[in-house]
């Protein structure tokens, strides 16, 4: 039986669209000031919830009204009463990709799923559109970071409630790597990768001394979870995304302390729980993903300039051929849509890590926080280099998706914003980071004096 077809027969289509107008409507009631950042909340959690199958229905409903996450985002975002940005057109590519994905799956034999996830994909960019629109100041940025984090605490719980309560039965797929609740350890590891950090730096950045320990149990419930999937991938993402933020905690002795004592604790706790765990994957190299990679690129051969809409009958996911997908975000699009949809794709990419790394080569001069700025910019590098090895990025069932295309749309408009106007971008530089004064390469670049970045 189609899996879309199971999932409307436990919640039919109109219930699910009188879900969407609830959730909707009940959202207009939330204080203006509480909807967009309880809305991400919901939505990095319910999100979570929906990779889990042993949730039973629970998980069926989260599954099917996934897109309704995005889309409150999305309402929240557009009635939230602070002022707007006006973003760079580049950064409006990603909704005309969306909108232009649709052609490559009239032919495709599994269209109604192929339709519904391209519906949910585009969804997710208007969610990120409109909630970097948002984004003026630090304030801002920080509103967003904290309800993210806020969101992934929750998520982290849900899985840690498996391994607690069923701690063999966790590790349900034989191969002694952890699948909470039945949740492939591939995919729930990106959860872990955003937690990690955004929970470390909440434990440094708090106001509220009590509240450290908790965040570094968070980051560190993550990072237990993390290495029990005993997925590589995750691993180096996790441990490349978290690493400024740890560089700087070297540099407060008293937290390092804390968040020591802390880490031997729940790290105890997660692996005298995770005793079914093998971990010796971790310190292999061995991989059947260039092999398949292989397989996928005979295939594109084949139909290298519109990819599915020059067949009939093939499959969305993958090549009945292959069987499996390929384990690469770059190498799906070149399936799906061929050069004519991998070209504007790769033009976002290179112009999203162009402008990455010019954000970072300013931020002493933007009036931010230099260590989330630099945790902001490692994230983007991994989510980049993590798209090698899987296809989640561009999958819209994931708070991982919503949070790599948010993040690049945000360092598109940065970057945009440096061209014309002079730093620092926003107010309220932190001293405690500005270390130094000389900036290689700022006198280089010329900028427009009379520029003006006020929100639109």
């Amino acid at each position: 039986m189609d899996r879309l077809q199971r999932y409307l027969e436990i919640v039919p289509l109109p219930l699910l669209v009188l879900v969407a107008i609830t959730v909707l409507m009940a959202s207009l009631v939330v204080p203006a000031a509480w909807r967009l950042g309880g809305s991400l909340i919901v939505m990095v959690v319910w999100l979570v919830v929906g990779r889990m199958p042993e949730l039973g229905t629970v998980q069926v409903v989260a599954k099917s009204t996934g897109f309704v996450a995005f889309l409150l985002v999305a309402v929240a975002a557009w009635f939230d009463p602070g002022p707007k940005r006006t973003l760079p057109g580049i950064a409006w590519l990603y909704l005309a990709t969306g909108l232009l994905s649709f052609i490559y799956i009239i032919t495709v034999s599994d269209f109604m799923l192929a339709l519904v996830l391209r519906i949910q994909w585009c969804f997710l960019i208007l969610a990120a559109l409109t909630v970097a629109r948002t984004i003026v100041d630090e304030a801002s940025l920080l509103r967003l970071v904290h309800s993210l984090t806020l969101g992934l605490a929750i998520a982290v719980l849900v899985p840690f409630t498996d391994l607690l309560l069923h701690p063999a039965e966790a590790f349900r797929a034989g191969i002694g790597r952890f699948f909470p609740y039945g949740a492939n350890a591939n995919q729930i590891g990106v959860v872990f990768c955003m937690a990690a950090p955004l929970s470390l730096f909440a434990a440094i950045r708090t106001r509220y001394s009590f509240l450290k320990p908790f965040w570094f149990g968070i980051c560190l419930l993550a990072v237990g979870m993390g290495l029990l999937t005993a997925s590589r991938s995750i691993m180096i993402v996790m441990a490349g995304a978290t690493l400024p933020v740890a560089l700087h905690l070297t540099r407060r002795p008293m937290l390092t302390v804390i968040g020591g004592i802390v880490a031997c604790a729940v790290l105890y706790v997660v692996f005298s729980l995770g005793g079914e765990a093998s971990l010796a994957r971790l310190g292999s190299l061995d991989t059947s993903r260039p092999q398949i990679a292989m397989e996928y690129f005979s295939i594109i051969a084949e139909r290298p300039i519109f990819g599915l809409l020059e067949t009939m009958g093939e499959s969305f996911l993958h090549p009945e051929s292959a069987r499996q997908h390929p384990h690469n975000a770059y190498i799906e699009i070149l399936y799906f849509g061929g050069l004519s949809y991998g070209v504007p794709m790769a033009l976002l990419v290179a112009s999203t890590m162009l402008a990455t790394y010019r954000v970072w080569r300013m931020r002493k001069f933007l009036g931010l926080d230099v260590v989330l700025v630099n945790m902001l910019v490692a994230f983007m590098a991994f989510i980049y280099a993590h798209g090698m090895v899987n296809g989640s990025i561009y999958y819209p069932t994931y708070a991982w998706s919503f949070f790599h295309v948010l993040l690049s749309i945000l360092f598109l408009t940065l970057a945009s914003d440096l061209r014309r106007s002079p730093p620092p971008l926003f107010e309220g530089l932190h001293d405690d980071e500005w270390i130094d004064d000389e900036y290689d390469g700022y006198e280089d670049e010329p900028i427009e004096e009379d520029a003006s970045v006020a929100p639109a």
